[in-house]
């Protein structure tokens, strides 16, 4: 019996442990600015709980129109540096919005 996923991991783990960080690593922003970013801003008062949710939409939905965007631009780039691009473009966007205050 052979075990294709033996082999992937014995021979390609590199690979795959880069593109499992890659790729979990785009889940974990669109949770933080989903979930957590609303959720803290509505515990420290510093939005309605109204606007948390309108956030929250506003995030889903907006991953619903990039995600088909950018799978077209992934063809185009290839799925590495889009990868890398959308990681690095989440973070850069995500990081302001713990600062922002009354």
């Amino acid at each position: 019996m052979q075990l294709p996923s033996k082999e992937l991991f014995k021979k390609y783990w590199k690979e795959v442990l880069i593109g499992t960080l890659l790729a979990g690593s785009l889940g974990t922003i669109f949770y933080v600015g989903a979930i957590l970013v609303p959720a803290i801003m509505e515990s420290l008062e510093i939005l309605p709980v109204q606007l948390g949710f309108l956030a929250t939409l506003l995030m889903g939905l907006m991953d619903s129109i990039f995600v088909f965007d950018s799978g077209v631009l992934s063809d185009v780039l290839g799925r590495k540096t889009m990868l890398i691009i959308s990681n690095v473009l989440g973070l850069v966007l995500l990081y302001p919005s713990f600062y922002i205050s009354n």
